[in-house]
């Protein structure tokens, strides 16, 4: 109702009323019509059943049949009269005329005690009234009352029932309801005829004014209403005219005023747009300088770091040799020159691109927790040399698969704890990690650097975030830097929709808090392996260090006790409440006692609990030192997830077969020069390619070189590699394409490959992992990053000062492996003169020489292998006679290459033989000799199962494995039975 118009709302004001009336009074008077017509319909069937009783009286009495159907008969034609019984003393019908009498009672009424009953049906009205004997009706008697008065001394004769029909009454009810409607309606229509003509006469003038005033605020000032009527809306519609008036004069004035004002405008334009045209200009050649600037940048930022890095790296080769006390301390200058050097290079580069708004973001999948602690791990050299503490922590409920940039956050989150480092001389640095927000598709993750460091006053924090920013003039003389980080970090930040800011008093440390909006990365993810069984026990171990190593541990479902002194340990083993497969032990190297590890592994020995030592040394030689005074083996911290699983998986196996007690497999200290991993370098800059190779050679390494991409194809085809460092930018073939090659080839689809790159531009960085990269490392690459990283890919661990001996102790060894597992030398002398091999069949089914011979002599890799050969070879000579049988040629030579690549690594020449001949036809689709070949498989395979059923094949490899030393005969035969 609140949109109705006026013109609606008077009408419906003029009806209302009448139709309230009209309904209120023809209600009232319709219903009343209603029972008056009932009441008369009944008051008939009374009158006209009082008069039946007195004329049925003689013919009920005489018996007379007749008489009494002639009256029923006549009783029919009076009005509304349906049917009429007659009925006798007993209820025994005499006379009927009429149809059948209606019995859907509506209601039921006693006139009178053994007189007169009234019964009421849907479509008719019953009177019952008896026939007496002498029953007269006094008429005098009708006007007092309705119902004369009989005497009930006269005999009962009989009874009378009458029906009369109610559809002439009903048909008059219908008529009077028409015509009560039919008021009613020419009623409203008379009221809606005069309601309409008063909306006409008060709407007209109204739309008039309203039309004057669309137009007036359309800007026709000219407009005026005229209203035909005096009273208020004349009144209204003269002082609309008024204001109309007072616009059209206002208008004008403004018109001309504003003609001038466009004159002058003119005049002024003009001179704009010749200094916009200068501007323009100047503007042009602004922006061409910057691009050229951001070009020259980008073009020689190779030029610029490829004879840096070899400037560095050999720098790091000489400080290695003997120099005196200044030459080291040049070299050293140097050094930490050439770096300074390399990293402005970088942060000026960046901000080039920030300059020309060509800083881009990737939107590609990363783990939060490798970049959180590839970031920690790369700080920490530089603050455990300061003595400073370093850790992070990570809430369990912030997301780590994560869509976005993640090297820019690594970037960050570096030069945040660079800075902290730098300021720090003492106390710790902590990294917290917490969620903000989480929504459906994307977290707000915040993080948090908080050093115990110099601290930044109020004034000095509003210089930070711009340009070549620092807390004060001495900063740069002191602790060096451009000032470009945190500039570079707050754009970064701000380009993932975060912010950063800080919080600092002087002398009392600082926290930058920054935070990120990333989506959520929702593909599934590989879970690390689980180790159900695994107990183990941490000592002395601050809170920080505990809490992040017991938050990985639960995700590897591996118990972990907490003990805060050896007293309590002891005391723990001693009553049998704790159970454990090692204790992991942690001491900072800076206050390493001696005699306080030799203790604990003195403790230890009666309960069979070996010591892993943790520390926060990074020193290769530390670890060392920590593995003579006793430990098993020693972790340093921080440390990669990945890493700390793999340490966890080398002591303890795998999570269906985790020991109780904990065997250390050898490290890389320990190994045979024969167990080194080989590497291979790749780059065609014969100096780069020497220092890579220099560097390697120092670490232990005798590392294979290349000088082009095919050149390093040839070697991974041909020989064995475990790593290779590829140069990316080589003529022909570059290092992608390469690596592309390189993993194509069988069985080199997982081959750590490791670029290196001049290149300091942060795009072409995460292009090398997003190209299938493993990692990179920027040129100039130190020995220390080159031996991390070694580590990292390899497993091998270089301590300087400690030599690599064939003879090392067994003592460090696992009990299933022994120096003569590693041993590549030749061995046909032996093979042809082995007890073995004259224990092999007649027909070569099976050779234990050969079988040993490509397990490299390890009796487990072999047993393994022709395990799983016999395991699976029924299914797969199955699917080979299937798809034979449906000549699908080309799964079968899938299949027959799959069976023959298992056959390569057990003794079973003939078998392959076979194989090999059937592979090299089907691949040169020469069919006719296929039949041969099947035949010929089937045979094979018949015979080798036969075969094995009746000979015990690992007896011969045991002895075979003997025949290589006999002098150390009893140690083998211990690692076999353990195998």
């Amino acid at each position: 109702m609140k949109n109705w118009s006026l013109k609606h709302r008077i009408i419906i004001m003029g009806l209302l009323p009448g139709l309230i009336v009209a309904v209120a009074l023809g209600g009232y008077f319709g219903i009343q019509r209603f029972h008056d017509l009932n009441d008369l319909l009944d008051q008939r069937a009374l009158a006209m059943a009082k008069q039946l009783a007195p004329v049925c009286e003689y013919g009920v009495m005489t018996g007379n049949v007749g008489i009494l159907q002639n009256i029923a008969t006549n009783m029919l034609e009076e009005r509304d009269v349906r049917a009429v019984t007659i009925y006798s003393q007993d209820m025994e019908k005499l006379a009927h005329a009429g149809p059948i009498m209606m019995e859907d009672y509506v209601s039921s009424t006693d006139l009178n005690h053994d007189k007169l009953h009234m019964m009421h049906t849907s479509g008719s009205v019953r009177v019952r009234t008896p026939i007496y004997e002498q029953n007269l009706v006094i008429a005098d008697q009708l006007s007092e009352q309705f119902f004369a008065e009989v005497d009930t001394t006269g005999r009962l004769l009989g009874f009378a029932e009458l029906e009369l029909s109610n559809a002439n009454t009903r048909l008059e009810r219908y008529q009077d309801m028409v015509s009560s409607i039919s008021i009613v309606l020419i009623a409203l229509f008379g009221c809606f005829i005069v309601s309409l003509r008063i909306s006409h006469r008060f709407t007209g003038p109204i739309n008039d004014i309203l039309e004057g005033l669309k137009a007036l605020v359309a800007g026709k000032y000219e407009t005026r209403v005229r209203v035909d009527d005096s009273g208020e809306l004349s009144d209204v519609s003269a002082h609309i005219n008024s204001v109309a008036t007072n616009f059209q004069q206002r208008l004008e004035d403004t018109q001309t005023n504003l003609e001038e004002r466009l004159t002058d405008l003119q005049v002024n334009s003009d001179e704009l747009e010749i200094r916009n045209h200068q501007l323009a200009i100047g503007k042009n050649e602004a922006i061409e300088a910057s691009q050229m600037k951001s070009v020259f940048l980008a073009n020689v930022s190779h030029e610029l770091r490829t004879p840096l890095g070899g400037i560095y790296s050999y720098l790091k080769i000489l400080e290695r040799s003997k120099l005196t006390g200044v030459q080291s301390e040049h070299v050293a200058t140097m050094q930490q020159q050439s770096e300074d050097l390399l990293r402005i290079i970088d942060d000026l580069l960046d901000l080039s691109k920030l300059e020309a708004q060509k800083l881009y973001l990737e939107h590609i999948p990363f783990h939060l927790r490798d970049v959180i602690e590839e970031t920690v791990i790369a700080a920490a050299p530089n603050a455990y040399k300061k003595g400073v503490a370093l850790h992070y922590t990570l809430a369990d409920d912030v997301p780590l698969h994560l869509l976005g940039d993640g090297f820019r956050v690594k970037q960050v989150l570096g030069n945040l704890l660079s800075n902290a480092v730098k300021f720090t001389h003492e106390g710790e640095i902590c990294v917290d990690v917490t969620l903000g927000n989480l929504r459906p598709e994307q977290a707000i993750i915040q993080f948090s650097v908080t050093d115990s460091g110099i601290g930044i006053s109020e004034e000095q924090q509003k210089r930070l975030f711009k340009p070549f920013g620092q807390a004060d003039s001495s900063t740069a003389r002191q602790f060096g830097g451009t000032g470009l980080g945190l500039l570079i970090s707050k754009a970064l930040v701000e380009n993932m929709n975060g912010e950063i800011r800080v919080k600092s008093n002087t002398g009392q440390g600082a926290c930058f808090q920054f935070n990120i909006v990333a989506d959520l990365d929702t593909e599934s993810h590989s879970a690390l392996e689980s180790f159900p069984n695994l107990s183990l026990a941490i000592l002395s171990a601050p809170p920080s260090i505990v809490s992040n190593l017991q938050q990985r541990f639960e995700e590897w479902q591996i118990h972990l006790t907490v003990f805060e002194t050896l007293t309590q340990l002891e005391t723990a083993l001693d009553q049998g409440n704790v159970r454990c497969q090692a204790v992991l032990a942690w001491t900072r190297f800076a206050n390493l006692n001696e005699q306080a590890v030799g203790l604990l592994t003195e403790m230890l020995k009666p309960y069979e609990v070996p010591v892993l030592a943790i520390t926060d040394t990074m020193q290769p030689g530390h670890t060392g030192q920590l593995i003579r005074l006793g430990a098993a083996d020693c972790l340093s911290l921080p440390v990669k997830t990945a890493h700390l699983h793999q340490f966890v998986h080398r002591h303890f196996g795998t999570a269906q077969n985790s020991c109780p007690v904990p065997v250390r497999r050898p490290t890389l200290t320990e190994r045979l020069p024969s167990e080194k991993p080989i590497i291979l370098v790749v780059d065609d800059n014969e100096p780069n390619l020497r220092v890579a190779a220099m560097l390697l050679e120092e670490l232990g390494l005798s590392p294979l070189k290349a000088s082009s991409g095919q050149e390093a194809i040839d070697f991974v085809r041909n020989q064995p590699v475990d790593l290779i460092f590829m140069d990316i930018q080589m003529p022909g073939m570059n290092g992608l394409q390469a690596s592309q090659k390189i993993r194509q080839l069988p069985d080199k689809a997982a081959l750590p490959i490791i670029a290196l790159t001049a290149h300091a531009m942060a795009d072409e960085r995460r292009l090398l992992l997003r190209e299938g990269m493993n990692d990179y490392q920027t040129k100039p690459i130190s020995i220390e990053q080159l031996a991390a990283c070694v580590q990292q890919w390899t497993g091998y661990r270089y301590a300087p000062g400690e030599p690599l001996r064939n003879d090392e102790p067994a003592l460090h060894r696992m009990p299933a492996e022994s120096p003569e597992t590693t041993d590549t030398t030749p061995r046909s002398s032996v093979e042809n003169n082995s007890p073995a091999a004259d224990q092999n069949s007649g027909d070569d089914t099976f050779s234990a020489s050969e079988a040993l011979t490509v397990a490299n002599r390890n009796l487990s890799i072999a047993k393994d292998m022709m395990e799983m050969l016999l395991g699976t070879l029924d299914k797969e000579i199955e699917a080979i006679r299937e798809a034979w049988e449906m000549e699908e040629m080309t799964r079968l030579q899938e299949l027959v290459h799959k069976l023959h690549g298992a056959t390569k690594y057990c003794g079973v020449p003939v078998l392959r033989k076979r194989l090999d001949q059937f592979e090299s036809d089907l691949k040169q689709s020469n069919s006719d000799g296929y039949p041969q070949h099947m035949r010929g498989l089937l045979t094979e395979v018949l015979a080798l199962q036969e075969w094995v059923a009746t000979n015990d094949w690992l007896r011969l490899l045991e002895v075979e494995l003997d025949s290589g030393d006999q002098g150390k005969r009893e140690d083998q035969t211990r690692v076999i039975t353990e195998a």
